[in-house]
């Protein structure tokens, strides 16, 4: 699941995972790719787990899945790609007129992903695979990435 090569800011990402179907009948998955809050709930409550002033981000957010079909005892690769605009938050910007402006940005850093057909804490946590990414690059506005 994790890349052999850097990742840029802008870069789209592809999680690739086998999915596995040992029954003698098809069955359909749905592959969930999810970030985390990689500090634990407290800290992300908090704003703590947030290094570059961003808004705390969700403790977990969905982004991005794909539903396949899975023949009877086979496995089968499946792709979600992730963009930089499903990987963008917002962050206010100070000092700008009235009211609260926004810019919705995408940002370097580490990027926990967690990919499965649910997610931990739930009853198929045992079959959720983990990893980080490290993203290089600085804050950039999502508009300059695509």
């Amino acid at each position: 699941m994790a890349p052999t090569s850097p990742i840029g800011v802008c870069d789209d990402i592809t999680v690739s995972v086998s999915v596995s179907n040992p029954e003698a009948v098809a069955a359909d998955e749905v592959v969930q790719v999810y970030t985390r809050c990689p500090c634990g709930y407290a800290a992300c409550q908090a704003g703590t787990c947030d290094s570059a002033a961003m808004q705390t981000p969700p403790l977990t957010a969905l982004l991005g899945f794909r539903r396949v079909t899975v023949p009877a005892n086979s496995t089968q690769t499946v792709r979600v790609t992730i963009s930089a605009r499903q990987r963008a938050r917002f962050r206010p910007v100070s000092g700008v007129g009235v009211g609260m402006a926004m810019v919705e940005e995408v940002r370097g850093g580490e990027l926990w992903l967690t990919v499965g057909g649910g997610q931990l804490g739930s009853s198929t946590a045992s079959a959720v695979l983990q990893t980080r990414l490290q993203i290089g690059g600085n804050a950039t506005p999502v508009a300059n990435c695509l």
